[in-house]
Order: C-alpha cells, then sequence, then structure tokens
C-alpha cells in the first residue's frame, strides 16, 4: 500500500502514529495533509480540476467544485465510446491523458473501480468523492487531530488485529486522502465471521433498502431465519416485497414500513435525487413517515432479535439510542454503519459499551476512502 508501508505491524502508539504522519514530510505531498478540508485546497489551486467520470455524478460535482471557485478543464471516463466526446461542452478524455501533476477529482462512490486505473499516473492531487459529501467529508485531517484520544481508546477495545489495521488504514486515508492506501476486509458487508446471521436467528434489519442485505441474511442462515425488515420508502418496500414473492420467502420477512429512530412518532423522509439508497429520515423537508424505536417494538411485540443491523444514512445513532434497554438486556448482535458522520464513529461505540461492557467489538471496512466502514459487536 502505497504511503502505509511502515504501518504493516500495528503502533503500539496510535497518537505517535498521527504526529509521526503529520510530520513526515513525504506526506506533504497529499493535499488533506497540507490543507485540512477540500475549500482550503481549492482556495489555494492554481490550475483546472479534470473530473472522473462523465455522467450525472461528474455533473454534480463539477457544479459542486464551480460553487466553490474552481475551474473544470475536462472530463475522464473509463468508457471508450465516450472518449471524443463532449460533457457540459467539455472535452471526454481517456485515462491514458492524465498527467503527473493534474487535480483529479472522483465523482462517483465506485472509487475501487476507478483507483487502480489511475494508480500508476503519478497523481497525489486526487480529490475523492468522500468530500462532496456533506457528512463523509467531515472525516478529515482535523476530525483525527481532534480525536486522537477516542482512536487509541479504539486501538485498545477492538478485539483483533485485522480491525487495529483497519482502524490505523482509516486515519491515514482521513490524514492524506491517499487513495492507494485503503485496506478493505476480506469478508463480505454484514457477514463478519463471528457477527453474521445464523440459523434460526431473529434479525432486525434497520434501513432494508431494496432487500440486498436480506438475500445475505438469508443465505447465511441457510434460509432458517426471521427478518422484520424496517424500511420508510414505499418504493423500496415494494422492490423488497417483489423480491420475497420471488424468492418464496413470505413466510421468514416481514417488512415494517417505518422509519426507526430514538423515539416513536412520525418524522420526515428526504428521498435523494439520483438513488433511494440514499433516502434520509430526520430531515427538515420530505414525506412525513411513521416513525419507532427498537425498544419501543420490542416491548409492543415481544419479539426478541438476536441480530440487529443499521444502515439508515446518518440517522443511525439515533437508532442506536433508542435500543439501548435491548442491547443492555438481551445483548443481541450488532452490525452498526460508522460512516455516514464523524460524530457516529465516536458516539456509537461509546453509547453499546455503556449499555453492555461485555461486547466485543471488531472494526470493517467494505470499500474504497470513507464509506462502508462498520462497527460488528457481540457477547
Amino acid at each position: 500500500m502505497a504511503g502505509m508501508e511502515k504501518t504493516s505491524k500495528n503502533p503500539v502508539n496510535i497518537t505517535e502514529f498521527i504526529d509521526s504522519i503529520l510530520k513526515d514530510q513525504a506526506m506533504q505531498k497529499w493535499w488533506m495533509i497540507r490543507h485540512g478540508s477540500l475549500d482550503e485546497f481549492l482556495v489555494n489551486l492554481d490550475k483546472p480540476v479534470k473530473i472522473y467520470g462523465a455522467s450525472k455524478g461528474g455533473q454534480y460535482v463539477k457544479n459542486i467544485l464551480e460553487k466553490k471557485g474552481a475551474k473544470i478543464f475536462c472530463f475522464v471516463d473509463s468508457d471508450p465510446a465516450k472518449w471524443g466526446g463532449k460533457l457540459d461542452q467539455l472535452p471526454v478524455l481517456s485515462p491514458g491523458e492524465l498527467c503527473q501533476g493534474d487535480v483529479v477529482a472522483i465523482s462517483s462512490m465506485y472509487q475501487n473501480e476507478i483507483v487502480p486505473v489511475i494508480k500508476d499516473s503519478g497523481l497525489y492531487a486526487i480529490i475523492t468523492y468522500d468530500d462532496f459529501l456533506n457528512d463523509i467529508r467531515l472525516f478529515n485531517r482535523d476530525f483525527v487531530v481532534k480525536n486522537k484520544g477516542v482512536f487509541e481508546e479504539y486501538n485498545r477495545f477492538l478485539a483483533d488485529a485485522d480491525s487495529r489495521e483497519i482502524l490505523l488504514n482509516l486515519v491515514y486515508f482521513y490524514l492524506t486522502r491517499d487513495p492507494f492506501s485503503t485496506r478493505i476486509s476480506p469478508y463480505v458487508q454484514y457477514s463478519h465471521p463471528e457477527v453474521k446471521a445464523n440459523s434460526g436467528d431473529k434479525i432486525f434489519d434497520v434501513g432494508a433498502f431494496n432487500g440486498d442485505s436480506i438475500e445475505l441474511f438469508m443465505n447465511d442462515s441457510n434460509n432458517n431465519c426471521s427478518i422484520y425488515a424496517f424500511e420508510p420508502s414505499a418504493a423500496n418496500c415494494e422492490e423488497i416485497s417483489a423480491l420475497v414473492k420471488k424468492k418464496g420467502w413470505q413466510d421468514k420477512i416481514n417488512i415494517i414500513q417505518k422509519a426507526v429512530g430514538d423515539v416513536t412518532g412520525t418524522t420526515l423522509l428526504e428521498l435523494d435525487q439520483f438513488s433511494p439508497q440514499y433516502n434520509k429520515t430526520g430531515q427538515h423537508k420530505g414525506l412525513e413517515v411513521p416513525l419507532l424505536s427498537i425498544d419501543y417494538f420490542v416491548k409492543t411485540t415481544g419479539i426478541v432479535p438476536d441480530l440487529i443491523k443499521v444502515d439508515v444514512e446518518g440517522y443511525d445513532e439515533k437508532v442506536v439510542r433508542g435500543a439501548m434497554e435491548s442491547i443492555a438486556y438481551y445483548k443481541p448482535k450488532l452490525q452498526i454503519a460508522l460512516y455516514h458522520h464523524p460524530d457516529h464513529f465516536i458516539n456509537i461505540p461509546q453509547l453499546i459499551r455503556k449499555a453492555n461492557p461485555g461486547y466485543r467489538f471488531y472494526l470493517g471496512h467494505h470499500r474504497g476512502g470513507c464509506w462502508d466502514t462498520v462497527l460488528y459487536a457481540f457477547e
């Protein structure tokens, strides 16, 4: 991993590791180390940006960059059919036309596929897609520096060396935005070897989206589990229903068209303009939808979960706060997304440890950049 060779073994002290990265002159080639945020980087930028991704995502990133005062030179795309064409009156180039010293902005969450294409281009000024997302972009240099002690505590309570190595790689990426360094966990997201669906489990799938995690849970349990799929979007629930019917899982899957949080009542659901995967609960605008907490659901139905998975695009901490009694008393396995906001990375493990000090914690990372970091826990 470029830039991470000296960290192949977990350091005794993460604070010392962070300080060594900040002081290392060789690390100054990465823009995040020098500037701390995209806004600060762009203020000091003296050349136009090339946007990787001639698509709607590329147009979205172009709009953000231009609003921040950056000039755009062109688009770049992996699809040969787009080479030589134009998008928004700008030329579309091939990756082979990138040059050392270019400033490139990745306009897609599929960074895993893009990064290998540009790896040999000698590029260091790479703006990852993370920095165009309101909350995820806050996983940056200043976040790490401010929370050195929290990362040190993480290093102590994580249960295995693989989790500690994932933590180290995340810290390095937050500090540098070196896209070539990201380490991906060797197991499938929401299928940690120690924290996965087992035969006979009752599973609360909070943020069930279109049923993708339902298929995973059914496979891991040999089609022998009961899943309570919490999903506030009517369109997503229709997709889940179609999947359930197609697979013949009507006796296994219970679709609950409600949002989940820390209270019971209603909330607003904002529908994402690009993908229903990123619909957000608890916004200031959107559709009014019913809201409940896990503790309320358990008390009123008598259904006790063996596994709780939470991935709700920024409402994750509130879901955990609304499940504290269930976590304390019933000790379910937990799979909680940590990447939607830096506060979640700090607060969610502390909440779980407060509810039940006996949990063992593992950290998984399942996509390039800041995306798809998951806390796995069980007693």
